[in-house]
């Protein structure tokens, strides 16, 4: 047996039984089971002395103030404890013990300071030292941009953007415009904290093969701290922008934006500075507010959802000829690329005061429409030259009607208009509207009903919002719901306003007669009181020409703004 181990008395008997009966067998088996409660109670008692020199060596716990223990009496958190030398030296002391030996100690001690057990378990972490190398033990890796230093010297503002301009119609084939667009919002992207907004790039295209993503690579090259997405969560998205302020290039879109409310939602947050996400963070799932107010550019097939559409300047791609393109893109020899980019960074940095007090005029962009474009504006106003010019046109070459893309009540209001003017109704019968509508060609209206024509009912839902509702009228002895034309005005000037005039020969043309006149003036596309009627009027054989519509619209009209 053990030295120091004993039997107890119920083994003393069984132990002298077997040894008068001469059992060595059941002697030797009581003596290992007596062996083995020794050890056991040793082990107890080894670990209660290291437990009570652990207490020991503790200074004395803070004893909690009658107001503090009011509130725990009231079982409602406690407030924080005030920081004292010999809090804080416990805490450091406990941090210097192993998790086991902590995983002792931590139901006592916080109970003794009065504070949660998780309070104490933050607390003491905080203290830990940390392992070395522990920041490679996260997987992936670390997000860094490798940013050039800012060109040396002052730059001009007008060639560069119009070195930027020309490189990007290099490389892809864009839509009359967008080239220049593009380059004053690579500009912003540089200065986007000196404005109100930032106008997301949404470059889109009817199917594949269009140059969506070249136009991502190529834009990368010139915007700072460029990162490109295929996909990606709300959590990494709301992350990088707080903490690196990219230009956030997003590829693919129509994919991983498609119901995804949430995800749109921060975008359209980011459009507005000082836009941010709450989100809960911590142990205690305290809410913080991050920021995610930033320059960003999206491509997919189709358009965007509303909201997010109307906060974009849209460059619509076509699949480019053998021809139209001038150069290949390489993006391992971007040598051009990163030396625009640097004289970029200078000229923002340079003109930071200037581009912050810009307010250049825009009468004829308002509401969301002047929030997408001012940034622009204002970077083609402090760049001078011709750029002010170009901007305008640019605005005038992209920023075109598209009636399709309207919310579907819109469209409604807009085509009930169109028919009461062009059949000269001052007031229709709703039946009749209704008959009229299912003709219009490319239009939904025809299986608006699940396959079937649109209903009375579904017409006059779609209209209420607009505060145009059918009232009775009597024709003689009948009386029949319908429209009137007068109805329509307030929600037409709101709505569908009328495309001025910007000079040069822009599309459509309503033509007219005109006897014994010269060329009538070229208008911008249809007014709202002037749709094409259906039925032509006849030519006359002694009148000059009048104005016709053109196909393409010119690519430098004069436009006073």
């Amino acid at each position: 047996m053990l030295n120091g181990a004993s039997f107890n008395t119920e083994e003393n008997s069984r132990y002298e039984a077997a040894r008068k009966r001469g059992d060595r067998s059941t002697m030797a088996a009581i003596e290992v089971e007596v062996d083995q409660r020794y050890l056991k109670w040793e082990a107890e008692q080894e670990a209660d002395r290291q437990s009570r020199a652990i207490q020991a060596a503790l200074k004395p716990a803070v004893k909690p103030t009658p107001a503090l223990a009011k509130v725990l009496l009231m079982s409602t958190p406690a407030p924080a404890l005030e920081a004292t030398p010999a809090l804080d030296g416990q805490l450091e002391y406990l941090a210097t013990f192993s998790v086991l030996e902590y995983d002792l100690l931590r139901r006592e001690t916080a109970k003794k300071l009065n504070i949660r057990l998780s309070t104490l378990d933050f607390e003491v972490a905080k203290r830990r030292p940390q392992p070395a190398g522990a920041g490679t033990q996260l997987q992936g890796a670390e997000v860094l941009f490798n940013e050039p230093e800012p060109w040396p010297h002052p730059v001009d503002g007008s060639k560069l953007f119009s070195a930027c301009a020309s490189m990007l119609s290099d490389y892809v084939h864009l839509p009359s415009g967008a080239a220049d667009a593009t380059s004053l919002w690579a500009g912003a992207a540089h200065s986007f904290e000196d404005f109100a907004h930032s106008p997301r790039l949404n470059v889109k295209a009817a199917t594949r093969g269009c140059g969506k993503t070249l136009t991502l690579d190529v834009v990368a090259t010139i915007t700072p701290r460029s990162v490109r997405f295929e996909n990606m969560t709300q959590a990494v998205l709301f992350r990088i922008i707080a903490k690196h302020k990219p230009t956030l290039l997003i590829d693919e879109c129509d994919r991983h934006l498609k119901n995804n409310n949430e995800l749109i939602g921060l975008l359209n947050s980011g459009f507005t500075r000082g836009g941010t996400v709450p989100r809960c963070e911590g142990d205690q799932n305290e809410v913080r507010f991050f920021p995610v107010f930033g320059p960003v550019a999206l491509s997919g097939i189709g358009d965007l959802s509303g909201t997010l559409h109307d906060r974009s300047i849209v460059i619509n791609l076509e699949r480019a000829r053998p021809d139209e393109v001038k150069k290949r893109f390489d993006s391992r020899h971007v040598g051009p690329q990163t030396e625009l980019k640097r004289k970029l960074m200078r000229w923002a940095a340079d003109h930071k005061a200037e581009l912050a007090a810009a307010d250049p005029a825009m009468p004829m962009a308002f509401n969301r429409v002047a929030d997408v474009w001012r940034p622009l504006f204002a970077v083609a106003m402090v760049v001078g030259g011709d750029w002010p010019k170009r901007a305008r046109v640019a605005f005038a070459q992209i920023q075109r009607p598209d009636s399709d893309s309207e919310p579907i009540q819109v469209q409604c209001l807009q085509d009930v208009a169109a028919v009461m003017e062009a059949g000269g109704f001052e007031i229709i019968a709703t039946h009749e509207l209704v008959e009229r509508l299912v003709l219009l060609d490319e239009r939904p209206w025809q299986t608006w009903n699940k396959g079937r024509p649109i209903s009375p009912r579904q017409l006059a839902r779609l209209l209420k919002g607009f505060g145009v509702v059918p009232s009775s009228r009597r024709d003689g002895a009948d009386t029949f719901k319908g429209y009137r034309l007068d109805s329509l005005s307030d929600a037409l000037s709101r709505y569908v306003p009328a495309q001025e005039p910007m000079g040069g020969n822009l599309s459509v043309t309503a033509s007219q007669p005109n006897n014994g006149a010269a060329c009538s003036d070229f208008l911008s596309v249809t007014t709202k009181n002037s749709v094409t009627d259906k039925i032509k009027p006849k030519p006359s054989n002694d009148a000059a020409c009048d104005g016709v519509t053109d196909k393409t619209p010119p690519t430098d009209p004069e436009i006073e703004f």
